[in-house]
């Protein structure tokens, strides 16, 4: 009796589990083509390539956005020259000022790294001297 408690248990928690990926899946396509991460930083931003380091990992397991936007609250020069590095070894990391954020998302301007490669300034940046 006991031995089948657990078994209906087990199957029970299994079920679920298969649920809950599903729904993930599905909902997965709509988050990572919508939303973007927002990575604010400032100082000497000594974290920086950690955390986008990390948001890589989350990112290529699919647990995060596919983009990301480093903004720019109060870096240094030597910060912002680490960030501009960041960004142009991926193409899915774009540096912005603060004060251009409420832009970006009000307009929906980001796209997620330059599109055509030969504008050096990143996306969010370019899109916003256009505009």
């Amino acid at each position: 009796m006991l031995g089948w408690m657990i078994g209906c248990f087990l199957a029970a928690c299994g079920a679920l589990l298969l649920l809950w990926c599903a729904a993930g899946r599905l909902l997965q396509p709509v988050l990572r083509q919508t939303a973007l991460t927002l990575l604010p930083v400032r100082g000497d931003a000594g974290a920086l390539e950690q955390a986008v380091r990390a948001w890589r990992q989350l990112a290529g397991g699919g647990l995060s956005t596919k983009r990301l936007l480093v903004v720019d609250c109060g870096l240094s020069p030597s910060g912002r020259a680490l960030a501009e590095r960041l960004c142009a070894r991926d193409g899915d990391v774009t540096l912005c000022a603060a004060g251009e954020l409420e832009k970006i998302v009000r307009l929906g301007i980001y796209n997620g790294g330059t599109a055509d490669g030969n504008d050096p300034r990143h996306g969010a940046e370019r899109d916003l001297s256009e505009s």
